[in-house]
């Protein structure tokens, strides 16, 4: 026969009914935070902000934020503004691009309707999406814009912090000019390297446009190699039987540009040195940027 059963004596029913009472509270709580909807989240709107440089009919420019003070499709500021005065400050979608943007009335200067031309005289656009030719339409205006108001020069921002010539975006200025149909332009900005380029090839991090440096920010060895890039990419838009000039002119800034390339190469391990790139920041190591 089975032996009868223990009966529970009175501590272990107490520790029964306290361990379900908890269990009931952890399902009733459980229960409520998953039925429970989250409090509402307070959002902003923060409108998104966007800056252009204009173009004033003397040919200096000026920040611009409201598009309604540009011409139409360009970057030339209209009316009242042409006399250099400061255009009003407001959001901007995509200034000089907006079909509908109004100048501020009056004629309309030389300015835009020479800005239009060299647009329109671009070449490259017709193998583009819609999208893409808005950006290389927008691009080529403020390069355009830049030349303008730099005498053949494209500092990179119209600002005083901004506006010198770092040899690293000259180059691609270059090449962009190069392969959009604007060989004498690229053809410009490069003399302006070949001019500044120090004897051992090695460029400051950025220039005034009168060539002298501004600061002691230091060399950045990845701009020799860059310069060497916007030459081949001028040459390679120029028709071959206007080559060897090319080559002739250029002479220079390509024997100055390898030797100082060549000469940053380890021989060894055919590692590079420590140095300033892109990022202008002192380098304990090589980086990538300036070993490409």
């Amino acid at each position: 026969m089975r032996p009868s059963p223990t009966p529970p004596t009175s501590a272990s029913r107490v520790r029964r009914a306290v361990a379900a009472a908890c269990a009931a509270a952890l399902a009733v709580t459980l229960a409520a935070a998953c039925s429970r909807k989250p409090a509402p989240t307070a959002t902003a709107s923060i409108p998104l902000y966007q800056q252009t440089m204009g173009l004033t009919a003397a040919g200096a420019w000026t920040p611009v934020t409201d598009p309604s003070v540009l011409c139409p499709g360009t970057r030339v500021i209209c009316g009242a503004a042409d006399a250099g005065s400061s255009p009003s400050a407001g959001t901007v979608a995509d200034a000089g691009m907006s079909p509908s943007a109004a100048g501020t009335g009056g004629a309309e200067p030389s300015q835009a309707v020479r800005q239009r031309a060299w647009v329109a005289a671009s070449t490259g656009r017709t193998v583009m999406s819609q999208g893409a030719k808005a950006v290389w339409t927008s691009a080529l205006l403020d390069l355009d814009t830049a030349l303008g108001a730099n005498h053949g020069l494209v500092p990179s921002g119209g600002s005083k912090d901004w506006d010198y010539v770092w040899p690293r975006d000259a180059s691609f200025a270059v090449v962009a000019l190069a392969r959009t149909g604007h060989a004498a332009e690229a053809a410009t900005l490069l003399d302006f390297l070949q001019r500044i380029e120090p004897a051992d090839g090695r460029y400051q991090a950025r220039y005034r446009t009168d060539g002298t440096v501004p600061d002691r920010r230091g060399v950045e060895l990845d701009a020799t190699g860059w310069v060497l890039w916007a030459l081949a990419g001028l040459a390679g838009a120029t028709p071959a039987d206007r080559r060897a000039a090319l080559v002739s002119r250029y002479r220079s800034l390509y024997r100055t540009s390898v030797s100082a390339a060549i000469g940053l190469v380890n021989p060894v391990d055919g590692s590079v040195p420590a140095a300033m790139d892109y990022w202008e920041r002192k380098e304990s190591e090589p980086t990538l940027g300036t070993a490409a």
